[in-house]
């Protein structure tokens, strides 16, 4: 375990990550238990993880442990603090493995190997991937440049939102939202080329005739340029039972028909260009701030805690678009045996593999007579996943809490209509708009460009709708979120840790939503 001693005994406190009814939950004990280990408050990370309305007086207290206790933790923070020193060497190699991973699976065909051939494959990346989560690890380590240097332009002045939405995101982007400025230069090309614009405004719903019709076109090139560089990547991409872009591209080309369609398309030069004028100004206020003496030192400072908070945030994105890249070879190669398993009428379809798993799929490849119970397992599983679809869950949870849950299995309606709700600023601006709930990044013919989304959360399959909307609305997310990071690198508003956004707020609904003050409105 990263946390090592930090973590509070398995026994007394229980694991740091858990499942309920399909559901990932954190254990807000652990980390409570690991703040309080370092002398950290822990409304912090609370907030970050997305906390909900009023945190407790004793979370908002940071409390330092006694020298014993500190004394006994002295190797784990050695250990971690190593970690962040030796950071740039750990991301090398890790990136380095990630090649040798790719490598690995694409010098070899899985169609012609046997298998046994295949699950060996498999099996040792499953058992060596829990190492990348290092990385992860060590990175949320590195978010401490963004708290000095939010801390010390407070103490001139300047509010932390402001330098969130400027000096952090100006110049070079993450990974994904490069993808998404990548996707409105697609749409412009689109919108240029006559046979593209035309087939954008009469395509059927599926694109089914998109490589005949559009043939030698240079959008066509370049969309397919696009798929090899961002193809791996799909709806909620650490599912490798999910298809990838390449596979099932229509959630790009329905942003890419929104943005044909619309009166205007966003162009990447005039967002950059907004974003390094407030960036020009931060910087200008920030030093007019300052007493002469202090310019020399600590402007100098600042720059650099900028460069280090933008560095964690892109290669926080780079760390996992590399891993996706890994999972989507890992899904090629399942595929293989899931279509197999088809042909054997082991199963009825393809996909259904996918409820499987793993040991009771190395199982049947051992033995099989196995593979009899596996259509049986299968109708199980799609039947538990359609009554844990039913259970509206609690963004908090108590174990006491659990047997009452799994009995209310059916959907819960809120009846409050209020016209006013807060939430946390995770991206500074003001702007008015009209809803759009969404539930499913797949749902992205529904968006109009302008529109605000709503949403329960969002992760890098999201992306691309953030190109369409003028601001972002979501139920869980902290600071450090998806929604947060790539709403600021494209310069939307957005509010995280609204309330039930989702049921409180209705398609069509008129809204301001001012996520500098926290706050979002529905206009009569």
């Amino acid at each position: 375990m990263y946390a090592g001693n930090l973590l509070a005994p398995l026994a007394e406190a229980g694991p740091v990550l858990g499942a309920f009814c399909g559901r990932p939950y954190f254990n807000l004990t652990q980390f409570r238990h690991v703040c309080r280990s370092v002398g950290i408050a822990p409304a912090a990370i609370l907030q970050g993880l997305g906390h909900q309305g009023e945190l407790d007086t004793e979370d908002s207290v940071a409390r330092f442990p006694p020298p014993s206790r500190l004394l006994r933790l002295l190797p784990d923070f050695l250990r971690l603090a190593w970690y962040q020193i030796s950071i740039r060497n750990l991301i090398r190699r890790q990136f380095r493995g990630t090649n040798r991973k790719l490598k690995r699976f694409r010098d070899y065909n899985p169609a012609q190997l046997g298998d046994r051939a295949i699950w060996a494959v498999l099996r040792d990346w499953q058992a060596e991937a829990p190492k990348d989560m290092r990385l992860v690890f060590a990175l949320g380590g590195q978010f401490v440049y963004q708290a000095v240097l939010e801390k010390l332009c407070t103490r001139l002045g300047v509010p932390p939102e402001r330098i969130a939405n400027s000096i952090t995101i100006v110049g070079s982007k993450s990974v994904s939202a490069q993808q998404a400025f990548d996707l409105l230069s697609l749409a412009q090309t689109a919108r240029r080329e006559q046979r593209a614009r035309d087939f954008f405004q009469h395509a059927d719903p599926d694109f089914n005739q998109l490589r005949d019709l559009l043939a030698g076109t240079t959008f066509l090139t370049q969309f397919d340029r696009f798929l090899q560089v961002y193809g791996h990547r799909g709806t909620f991409e650490t599912d490798w039972a999910l298809p990838r872009y390449r596979e099932v591209p229509l959630p790009l080309l329905q942003v890419i028909r929104a943005h044909v369609r619309a009166e205007t398309c966003p162009l990447p030069d005039e967002i950059h260009g907004r974003q390094q004028r407030e960036a020009a100004q931060v910087w200008a206020t920030l030093s007019a701030r300052m007493y002469a003496w202090q310019r020399p030192w600590l402007k100098p400072i600042l720059r650099l805690l900028a460069r280090k908070a933008q560095a964690v945030y892109q290669l926080r994105e780079r760390a996992r678009f590399e891993m996706v890249r890994v999972i989507g070879e890992v899904r090629r190669w399942h595929l293989v045996l899931a279509e197999r398993f088809q042909k054997r009428d082991w199963l009825a379809q393809r996909d259904d593999y996918f409820f499987l798993e793993l040991e009771e799929i190395e199982a049947a490849l051992g033995d099989a007579s196995r593979s009899a119970d596996l259509a049986s397992i299968v109708d199980r599983r799609k039947a538990e996943r359609a009554r844990w679809q039913q259970l509206e869950m609690p963004l908090a949870l108590r174990e006491s809490e659990l047997s009452r849950l799994v009995g209310a299995a059916r959907p819960v309606t809120s009846e409050s209509r209020d016209v006013r709700r807060k939430g946390l600023c995770v991206s500074a601006g003001c702007v008015t708009g009209t809803v759009v709930v969404l539930q499913h990044p797949n749902e992205a013919a529904f968006i109009k460009p302008g529109a605000i989304l709503v949403a329960p959360a969002t992760d890098p399959s999201w992306t691309p709708l953030f190109t369409l909307a003028g601001g972002v609305i979501v139920e869980i997310g902290g600071l450090l979120s998806h929604a947060a990071v790539i709403a600021r690198e494209f310069g939307l508003p957005a509010l995280a840790n609204v309330p039930d956004a989702t049921r409180w707020l209705k398609n069509g609904d008129e809204v301001r939503l001012d996520a500098t003050r926290g706050v979002v409105e529905i206009l009569d």
